[in-house]
């Protein structure tokens, strides 16, 4: 009886496997391109996706993905609201409000007097992404100035503030501004800089503004441009409260959060050459950092690397108080990949994941993510170049558990197709008992138990082979072994047997 009970614990403690749970697809909009820019998992576990087109002009769209991958709706979220007017298709930072709502900083493009000037704003959408209302927000009608939104953070009376950076001529502004809960201006506040990225209340009557400053760097024989990160407090009616701009080894967009661990979270990369040439690839490697409540460091992790290069696009926070780092890795010229690690509160890495449909001509990106309530993770980004795509680029979601697996539990370091290049592939995974096996050569395939039992072993051929597990195998995670004929690497598989 203590046995069978031991047993019973031991299978309630094996984690559900749900066949909906991963997710590796791409949507076309019907446009010539499209991209994923954020992404929201909805009260009833739909994915919402902000992004953008091309039709003619730029268009600002919206999807809804169920977890199972159907997508469920498309549409154009916003119309010009002029007859000359349509939208960047970059919406920035966008957030969800706590009724179901979104709101999104946009940048409307309109003809002037035969020039295009761009203007900021503010859209509410409806869960659905119908457009609720929209607000113009920036005061020139001039073409030589361009106004662009780059995010929005909401303020404790449900206003929000916005960054933003304005240009003219040679010359940019950071503008920050605040607004009533319908979007209306209340006040704007502009600094010398080169734009404002990010901006957050962090209590206290205070506002946190990141921002940048560029400089040239002479080097023998060439120069180039870095950035420095600039860090400013505001009060709640715009006056500047604390101004720091940061050594010149760090660069990058400036974009500082309050961290749940005290103090806050930054990226952007170091002013550092690993080869000789500022254009190269490799140089200016990406770095994330803790900082105190005096904007000192307390770690660093940085992505240094003189044969690949890692872009991080995005950060958030998970529940568990670590950092998912989103954006994409370099590290097959000239075909990048998605990429996603997750860092523990105190900065070192838990898992390391590339992400790909298909390895072989396309361009991939990762820029937002979301955080499911098991812990598994929704990314959006956007793929292109892929020979079969209906157009040129089409937006991309992968859901990942919370390993970064998009095999239920694999390894970190596992070698999924979609996750790490690998010598052999299978699909589909999970697998309800029959699946294509992709290696490099004749050899055979062997599959154990996790236990480390050989179950059954086939003969496979170079290229694709069809592969039927037994019919009494029990479902389960097995693992794949490929061994060349006559010698040489073997390579190791994580399989989900699903019957």
């Amino acid at each position: 009886m203590r046995c069978n009970f031991l047993l019973l614990v031991l299978l309630l403690a094996i984690p559900v496997i749900s066949k909906s749970q991963y997710l590796n697809k791409l949507y076309d909009h019907d446009t010539t391109a499209d991209w994923g820019y954020h992404v929201f998992v909805q009260p009833d576990n739909n994915y919402f996706i902000i992004g953008a087109g091309i039709r003619g002009t730029w268009r600002i769209l919206a999807k809804t993905v169920d977890p199972n991958g159907t997508e469920l709706a498309k549409k154009e979220v916003l119309k010009g609201p002029g007859t000359f007017s349509w939208y960047d298709g970059e919406p920035g930072g966008a957030k969800r409000l706590s009724n179901g709502d979104y709101i999104v900083p946009v940048t409307v493009i309109r003809s002037h007097f035969g020039f295009n000037i761009k203007l900021a704003g503010l859209t509410r959408l409806a869960p659905n992404g119908d457009t609720l209302w929209l607000k113009w927000h920036s005061d020139t009608m001039f073409s030589g100035n361009m106004e662009f939104a780059n995010m929005v953070n909401l303020m404790p009376d449900k206003g929000y503030i916005t960054a933003n950076i304005k240009r003219g001529g040679v010359n940019s502004d950071a503008v920050l501004r605040r607004t009533d809960s319908n979007g209306n201006v209340l006040w704007t506040a502009m600094h010398d800089a080169n734009g404002f990225y990010s901006c957050e209340y962090i209590g206290d009557g205070k506002i946190l503004v990141g921002a940048n400053k560029t400089r040239v760097k002479q080097i023998p024989g060439d120069s180039y441009q870095t950035s420095q990160p600039w860090f400013l407090v505001y009060d709640t009616l715009g006056n500047l409260l604390k101004d720091t701009l940061y050594s010149t080894h760090y660069g990058g967009g400036g974009k500082i959060y309050k961290d749940k661990n005290g103090g806050f979270f930054h990226w952007g990369n170091v002013d550092s050459l690993l080869v000789s040439s500022p254009s190269s690839i490799v140089n200016f490697p990406e770095y994330i950092a803790h900082l105190d409540d005096s904007f000192k460091v307390t770690w660093i992790k940085n992505y240094a690397s003189p044969t690949s290069k890692v872009f991080i696009w995005n950060v958030k926070q998970l529940k568990d108080d670590g950092y998912l780092l989103i954006g994409q890795k370099w590290d097959t010229f000239p075909n990048p990949r998605g990429w996603a690690a997750k860092l523990n509160k105190w900065g070192f890495t838990e898992w390391d994941n590339s992400f790909y449909v298909d390895s072989i001509g396309t361009v991939h990106y990762l820029v937002d993510a979301a955080e499911r309530s098991d812990g598994s993770i929704v990314l959006t980004g956007s793929v292109s170049g892929h020979p079969n795509f209906n157009h040129g680029q089409d937006v991309w979601v992968v859901v990942v558990d919370s390993i970064g697996c998009i095999i239920p539990n694999c390894a970190p370091t596992s070698v999924a197709s979609v996750q790490k290049e690998t010598e052999i592939s299978v699909y589909p995974n999970p697998t309800s008992g029959s699946f294509k096996a992709t290696v490099p050569a004749k050899g055979s395939l062997s599959v154990y138990s996790m236990v480390g039992k050989k179950v059954t072993v086939f003969s496979v051929k170079e290229s694709v082979n069809e592969v039927r597990l037994p019919t009494e195998l029990a479902s389960g995670i097995y693992m794949l072994r490929f061994v060349p004929d006559g010698g040489g690497k073997a390579s190791n598989f994580r399989l989900v047997y699903q019957p």
